[in-house]
């Protein structure tokens, strides 16, 4: 196993459910998990509901906790604090890597 933290901002004005965001939880995962996989492990520890489509390029994720993505907002990963556009399913997390979850509006470049 190794050591790796997760972060979740997935507690929404939108969401009722009460379940709070998380912020550096130190988990021990097996080697070769991936980010989605590390998110699986937490919702199933923590009874968080987190919807996902399987797409051509990999795992999506729609909803976490209850709040779904929209035509302005959705879910998306970083890795140590920096945007990727690797699918979850795709980053195999190393030890001492942070993944934060965040539920962020998409913006256009014509606004």
């Amino acid at each position: 196993k190794i050591d790796s933290v997760i972060s979740g901002h997935w507690y929404t004005d939108d969401d009722e459910s009460g379940i709070a965001d998380v912020d550096d939880l130190l988990m021990q995962i097996p080697e070769g998990t991936t980010a989605f996989g590390m998110l699986q492990l937490y919702a199933q520890e923590n009874n968080v509901e987190v919807v996902y489509e399987d797409r051509d390029a990999g795992k999506y994720v729609t909803s976490i906790n209850g709040v779904a993505e929209n035509s302005r907002a959705g879910w998306a990963y970083e890795i140590d604090d920096a945007m990727t556009l690797d699918e979850p399913d795709k980053h195999v997390v190393k030890e001492g890597q942070e993944i934060i979850w965040e539920y962020d509006e998409w913006h256009d470049i014509n606004d």
